[in-house]
């Protein structure tokens, strides 16, 4: 199957590399590649009933297929449309169950410019009101595992008439591409990706009479204008010796941000050095593998990783998550981005280090994740000025506002690392 959708996006757009995926093109060529297989993928819909229009999972299974900085531990699907062709009265009602999870959520973008819309552009699982008889998991103190686990949620044009009391994502007049985008964090151990429940099924009616449409709207993935690599800082700026973390905040971004998460972000190099190595304290977070429990949100942050990815290309190839790193007995987390080998691994895990290669990718950025919690944790990457390149940079270290929960490292030869002249531990550094 992906064999013929690369075959469809290389007609569109430019050839894609069959070792890597990555497009040896333009970038819009990942966005083709998608929605080929989307398209693709897409089956019938009857009537009113559009739930055959979400996108396929995007997953750690598509790592480097997929642009706008996917997280290796999540799972999202994407509804996009155009209301030129599906009409500007047009209202989507979403049911479904909430998912055995750390997270989900709904979001809602301008799939022009990738951002995030107007007014309230987001829900998630806790914000969520359940139908009546249901119950939220998400809630603090309710029995993750409750069977009746229902939620409705409706997205609708402005000023479009809906039922009072109902969770509403509102479309504004000037978004032509509508996208929204359901995320689903961590699954628990035991469940899919998808969390153990079924996509929300999509129905769709007309805002004017309420009465179902009798056709759905085709998928739709307009590439959105954050994702042109001129539009964005050049992440080489970073580039130096020491390495340090700087903050990314989601409403100055255009690559359909989460807006629940905030970002420590750095450029890397192999110019620099064979190795990367990073150390950071890891924040508390809920522990979701198992199943049972219940969510108190006392802990620091709802969840955390740290990816590489591409700067180019905002695809990613691999992540650490919070409840699978190895920490020290202080809760700190040491990381070695070196050479994908068996050697390099044992050496790093030896020692250790949480070892990671650095992947296919023309330049790498780091991201590490902080999803905020309802705790007042202060110690987070939304608690540190968003990046502002006309300032000094050594002047916005995330480590400066936020101590060692941010990242920060420095680059060892190879050999150096393995014979233990070069690290956290040696007594230079």
């Amino acid at each position: 199957m992906l064999a013929a959708i690369a075959l469809a996006a290389t007609a569109m757009a430019g050839p894609v590399s069959a070792s890597t995926g990555v497009t040896e093109g333009p970038l819009p060529s990942l966005v083709e590649l998608f929605l080929a297989q989307w398209k693709y993928a897409s089956g019938d819909n009857h009537g009113n009933d559009c739930s055959d229009n979400w996108s396929p999972a995007v997953t750690n299974d598509m790592a480097y297929l997929i642009p706008w900085f996917p997280e290796n531990k999540a799972a999202y699907w994407i509804y996009g449309y155009d209301r030129e062709q599906a009409g500007d009265d047009l209202v989507l009602r979403l049911k479904g169950k909430f998912p055995h999870a750390r997270y989900m959520s709904f979001h809602l973008y301008d799939g022009n410019t990738g951002r995030l819309v107007t007014g309230r552009s987001s829900f998630k699982d806790l914000q969520l009101a359940p139908d009546q008889g249901s119950s939220n998991p998400f809630v603090a103190g309710v029995d993750r595992e409750v069977s009746d686990r229902d939620y409705g949620l409706i997205i609708a044009p402005e000023g479009a008439v809906v039922e009072a009391g109902t969770n509403v994502l509102r479309i504004p007049d000037n978004v032509r591409y509508p996208l929204f985008i359901y995320r689903v964090y961590r699954a628990d151990d035991q469940y899919a990706h998808d969390g153990g429940v079924a996509l929300p099924q999509v129905l769709a009616y007309s805002a004017g009479d309420g009465q179902p449409v009798t056709s759905c709207p085709e998928p739709v993935m307009p590439v959105s204008e954050g994702l042109d690599p001129t539009k964005r800082p050049d992440t080489r700026l970073y580039y130096s010796p020491q390495i340090h973390a700087y903050s990314k905040h989601p409403e100055y971004s255009g690559l359909l941000p989460n807006s629940h998460n905030y970002y420590g972000q750095t450029g890397v190099t192999r110019d620099l050095g064979e190795v990367a190595l990073l150390r950071f304290k890891a924040a508390t977070t809920p522990d979701t593998a198992g199943d049972g429990g219940s969510f108190s949100h006392k802990e620091d942050l709802r969840y955390w990783s740290l990816c590489i990815s591409g700067d180019v290309f905002t695809n990613t190839s691999s992540c650490l998550w919070d409840d699978v790193v190895v920490k020290d007995e202080d809760g700190y987390v040491k990381v070695a981005i070196g050479p994908d080998t068996d050697a390099f691994r044992a050496a790093a895990s030896a020692k250790g280090y949480n070892p990671m290669a650095w992947g296919y990718h023309l330049r790498h950025v780091v991201y590490h994740r902080h999803m905020q919690n309802d705790s007042g944790f202060k110690n987070s990457y939304k608690d540190v000025p968003h990046i502002d390149f006309s300032k000094p940079l050594n002047e916005q270290w995330a480590d400066r506002y936020i101590g060692d929960y941010a990242f920060t490292g420095f680059y060892c030869s190879e050999k150096e690392f393995v014979s233990g002249d070069c690290g956290f531990e040696s007594s230079d550094q």
